[in-house]
This record gives structure tokens, C-alpha cells and sequence, in this order.
């Protein structure tokens, strides 16, 4: 799969402070129009690029262009291209299997939404922010589009997640339903038995978000 044209934006705030000075936009380079020849000549006469040195070049020429501001694109993640960025991700965290898996299942389900959260690729070209999502890309084997944002300086990494994680609990409320947290529980019983054919207390054996709301609005009996 290749990646979908997209804009990149780059932005100054006066003095460090927040709000937007000016804004220029230029569309990022296409991935499926990157050259897929690489200078080096072989026997006949060149040797093909592979996916993965492809997405290498295009994120390297991204970072470039963003030139210490704030570049900003949707593009389609391919799994080459989430390999790529996953190469540059020294000193995270460990990563969750079990995060992963629920991730890859709403990939592969086609549930995984674009909804304003960014891979961030530091100025460095290091990744600041998608291990998780992009490890999942890459267990589905299927592409996901997402926002993408290159040049926040390495540093920045730590400001990231500060916020508080919303429990599907707390989604169901959002909804209108009352006793949300028990609800949620219930829903995910009912995934398990339909899932395993038993309950389970193993963080692996657990529905995702998307797959408790399904379950809820499946059973409108449940509540």
C-alpha cells in the first residue's frame, strides 16, 4: 500500500508562547512517487529500492523539511513505513503485547479511526509517540491513516500522554448510560463468552474499547 498525499504545515509561536504566527502549507512528498531506485549502481545498472529504504528516505526528507518547526501531514502508515519509524525508537518504554494485540484487532477489523492522534517523529528523526499503533500496524500487516507530526525537539517526549486516559466506562457515560463502569464489565463478559467461551481475569484475554462498545450496542438488553 502506499501513501496518500497529504500537506505538511509548519508554525512559529512568538517567544515560545502558544498561538500561531503563521502557517505554510506544502503538500508532502507522495510515497508512492518516491524514487524507488537507489543511486548505488548494480549489474543492471541499478538496484531496486525496498520498502522499507523507501519510507527511510521519505521520513529523513520530512524531518528535513520541517527545518525545526511543526510539520504536519495525514499520511497512510504502511506496515514498511511503521518498520521504518520503529528502527528509530531507541530508550522507549516496553512495549505491551497486549496493547498491540487490541490495536492490531480494531486494524484488522477495520475500527482503527482516524481521530486527531499523532505518530510524532522528533526533530532528531527519532520517534517521540506510536510505538504501540505502529507495532500493531505492523502485526496486522495492514495500513492505518493517521496524522503524523515531525520537528518537536527529542526533549519534548516526556510532555506527552499527560492527560487522563479515558476507561471505556467512562465512553459508555458519554453515551448517556447509566452504571457505565458495571455495564462495560458486563459487556466484556459477554465478549469473552462469545470470544473464549469462558470468562477470563488475563490482561491478554480482555476485549478492546471498540469491542465492548460493539458489544453494548449489540445488546441493547444489557444495561
Amino acid at each position: 500500500m502506499n501513501a496518500a498525499p497529504a500537506q505538511i504545515a509548519a508554525s512559529d509561536a512568538p517567544n515560545g508562547k502558544g498561538g500561531v504566527t503563521e502557517v505554510n502549507t506544502a503538500p508532502i512528498q507522495d510515497f508512492a512517487m518516491l524514487n524507488v531506485v537507489e543511486a548505488e549502481p548494480a549489474n543492471n545498472g541499478f538496484r531496486t529500492m525496498s520498502p522499507e529504504g523507501r519510507a527511510t528516505k521519505w521520513i529523513d526528507e520530512q524531518v528535513a523539511l520541517a527545518k525545526g518547526k511543526l510539520g504536519v501531514g495525514v499520511v497512510e502508515i504502511t506496515p514498511a513505513m511503521a518498520r521504518a519509524v520503529l528502527a528509530r525508537n531507541p530508550s522507549n518504554r516496553r512495549v505491551s503485547e497486549t496493547t498491540v494485540s487490541k490495536i492490531a484487532r480494531d486494524i484488522e477489523a477495520g475500527n482503527f479511526a482516524v481521530n486527531g492522534e499523532s505518530i510524532i517523529v522528533a526533530s532528531d528523526g527519532s520517534l517521540n509517540d506510536g510505538q504501540h499503533r505502529l507495532c500493531a500496524v505492523v502485526e496486522a500487516d495492514m495500513a492505518i491513516t493517521s496524522v503524523v507530526v515531525f520537528g518537536p525537539a527529542r526533549s519534548t517526549r516526556v510532555t506527552v500522554d499527560q492527560g487522563r486516559s479515558k476507561m471505556v466506562g467512562d465512553y459508555l457515560a458519554m453515551e448517556g448510560h447509566r452504571d457505565s463502569n458495571a455495564l462495560a464489565a458486563a459487556a466484556g463478559y459477554v465478549w469473552q463468552w462469545q470470544n473464549l467461551g469462558r470468562l477470563s481475569s488475563q490482561a491478554g484475554e480482555r476485549p478492546n474499547k471498540g469491542e465492548v462498545l460493539a458489544i453494548v450496542d449489540a445488546h441493547p438488553n444489557l444495561a
